[in-house]
């Protein structure tokens, strides 16, 4: 088969045998014809019903005799079909997720009121009880403590007399001098002891010297 671009003439013959052409799709880029159609329009004496004819187009669509674009009606049911089916299904899920939501929310507050009923709220105030008391003391303990150093740190303030640490400081001097003197005068005695002792022991040996030899 020959490949040609369409002809006027052509397009001619076939909308005189009920072949429209529709003006609102794509023009086509290649058309198959059979042989017939390249003879001359006087010549073209149809003897039999014609067949339908068939054009493909680049978008994929079929035209026939009847001119009825099946295609489009195709496609349009479809997107009729796909739309509807779509609607169904959004209108479906969200009614279904608003009857789970009604029943999440049931069982919520079936369960805050099982646990209103159990007293289980007051089982935990008792449990805590204990910490609260023990962070309590803390705090009191912690604020005894503070106040305690801040007292001792005014008071240290206000009572300080640098005199008297003058004084004491004084006194200790004093005290340990003393405490030196009593010292040097104590081994001193001492030595003057110790030298008398050995004078009476020189003398003593002498004495008995001179009385041997008397």
């Amino acid at each position: 088969m020959l490949v040609h671009k369409p002809l006027v003439s052509h397009l001619r013959q076939l909308h005189a045998f009920g072949r429209v052409r529709p003006t609102h799709i794509p023009q086509p880029t290649c058309i198959f014809k059979p042989a017939r159609l390249f003879r001359p329009a006087h010549l073209f004496e149809p003897t039999r019903p014609i067949q339908p004819m068939h054009f493909q187009y680049v978008a994929g669509q079929e035209y026939y005799s009847t001119g009825e674009i099946e295609s489009d009606n195709a496609s349009n049911n479809a997107s009729d079909n796909a739309s509807g089916n779509v609607f169904e299904n959004t209108s479906r899920g969200a009614s279904e997720n608003a009857s789970e939501m009604r029943d999440l929310v049931t069982r919520v507050t079936h369960l805050e009121e099982i646990i209103l009923n159990a007293g289980w709220d007051r089982s935990l105030e008792k449990g805590l009880q204990p910490i609260n008391e023990l962070i309590r003391d803390t705090r009191a303990l912690m604020r005894w403590l503070l106040g305690s150093v801040v007292m001792g740190v005014a008071l240290g303030v206000i009572f300080y007399d640098r005199h008297i640490e003058e004084n004491f400081a004084k006194k200790q001097d004093e005290m340990e001098k003393r405490l030196t003197t009593a010292i040097e005068k104590a081994i001193g005695q001492l030595k003057l002891e110790l030298k008398v002792e050995s004078q009476e022991r020189l003398l003593s040996v002498r004495d008995q010297g001179t009385g041997n030899g008397h």
